[in-house]
């Protein structure tokens, strides 16, 4: 039996009609507004128009929805060297431990061989991926340049091996040439035992009888680093001041040093509210202590970038560096956070664990993305058309949430297909 003629015609016109239908008003935001880049170039060309956006930044933080972002790395480099080259950015921050960040960078910009120093750097998690290697050949490159890209850790930990070698030395060094050194031998084994005994990364199960020292022992150490900030006070000089902040920064976080060492008594959301509020502290003392003339990139997750509070998510029990930062600096302070429509994320530790993001639902930002053609774009949400209500996106461990987004971060960079951290050597993901 045929199809009538006229059924046939209707079902034309009828298709016609939704392919001329007009895309939704955010689809028309995201074309007319996002800023499409290629991670794999250097030209200026393509985030030219960003300068206007960060003319008051003197703080500009690169999220990433997870520490498994492959894809996230090669555009953040790709940003951190436009901010770098074209904005006079000359310091990189990384959320590590401040201490092996310096020492890498003073051995770096000495002429020591740069794939050994850069190893111990920051974060393994971003040393061993594959995809930040640019980054690192980057900041080799420019160290011993006209206009280097400093780069430092603003962590409230330090888990590097440089830290767990040179830490101590380096400390009483600079204590003997101050004559401030501690009041006799039994004092200092006791100080460097506990801080041994405190340091490194955190294992599986903690120690029992590591633990029951710590615990044991607690009051003493405190008491022995709060004597030592009590002499450092008022002490004049940038050594005199760094000491100040690293020790001063450990005896607050002391609580969740023990946690990770099964010694501790505070909980998990309060070290965690705990770290990022000291996170913000040691930011803001880089930005107008050591660094008060300089513009600062800082290089962490979506996580710790995120103004969470303002959005008042029922998710938010703590809060997070963002929510430190933002009333503080205001207009200086520009975050970026990462998402992507689809792929994978895994860790560079850990070859081979690759975890897959689910669809992006229907109505998304991820969704609005894909329709409007992106690829690899950096989308201002405070921009003129951007949606003011809450709307669904992912970028906080890729966990779909209803929020005000264009109150948690200043800019999204969407991708559409995200690869996981490749690691160096091993594996296969």
């Amino acid at each position: 039996m045929k199809t009538p003629h006229w059924l046939l015609t209707a079902a034309l016109l009828a298709l016609s009609a939704r392919g001329a239908e007009a895309p939704a008003p955010e689809v028309q935001w995201l074309r007319a507004r996002a800023l499409p880049f290629d991670p794999a170039t250097d030209h200026a060309r393509d985030l030219r128009p960003l300068k206007a956006a960060l003319a008051d930044a003197r703080v500009v933080v690169l999220g990433e929805p997870t520490h498994g972002d492959g894809t996230s790395f090669t555009a953040k480099t790709r940003l951190v060297k436009f901010l770098h080259q074209h904005m006079g950015f000359s310091v990189l921050a990384f959320e590590s431990g401040g201490f092996s960040a310096d020492q890498a960078w003073q051995q770096l910009a000495a002429g020591a061989e740069a794939a050994p120093v850069l190893a111990h750097s920051t974060m393994p998690l971003w040393t061993q991926a594959r995809q930040c290697q640019p980054l690192l050949g980057y900041l080799a490159a420019q160290a011993r340049g006209r206009r280097p890209l400093r780069f430092t850790g603003f962590d409230c930990r330090d888990d590097g091996p440089l830290a767990q070698q040179q830490l101590l030395p380096a400390f009483h060094r600079f204590l003997a040439a101050e004559k401030l050194a501690f009041a006799d031998t039994a004092e200092l084994g006791r100080f460097n035992r506990y801080f041994a005994a405190l340091s490194g990364p955190p294992t599986p199960t903690p120690d029992p009888a590591r633990s029951a020292y710590l615990r044991r022992h607690a009051a003493d150490f405190r008491a022995l680093l709060a004597g030592k900030l009590a002499q450092l006070a008022g002490r004049p000089g940038e050594p005199a001041e760094y000491w100040r902040q690293t020790w001063q920064t450990t005896l607050a976080y002391l609580p969740g040093l023990l946690r990770r060492r099964g010694a501790g008594e505070l909980s998990g959301p309060a070290v965690s509210q705990l770290r990022d509020s000291l996170l913000a502290e040691n930011l803001v003392w880089l930005l107008t202590r050591r660094f008060p003339r300089q513009k600062i990139i800082v290089w962490t997750t979506n996580y710790h970038a995120a103004h969470r509070r303002a959005s008042r998510h029922a998710d938010d029990q703590v809060q997070v560096m963002g929510d430190y930062l933002a009333p503080r600096l205001g207009r200086q302070l520009y975050t970026v956070g990462f998402t992507a429509g689809q792929g994978e994320w895994g860790l560079s530790t850990q070859p081979g664990q690759v975890t897959a993001l689910p669809p992006a639902a229907a109505g998304s930002f991820e969704d609005w993305c894909r329709q409007a053609g992106l690829s690899t774009a950096l989308v201002p949400l405070r921009s003129t058309g951007a949606p003011e209500q809450a709307f669904s996106m992912r970028p906080l461990g890729y966990q779909a949430q209803q929020r005000r987004w264009a109150e948690v971060f200043d800019a999204v960079v969407y991708t559409a297909t995200m690869e996981p951290a490749r690691p160096l050597t091993g594996g296969s993901q």
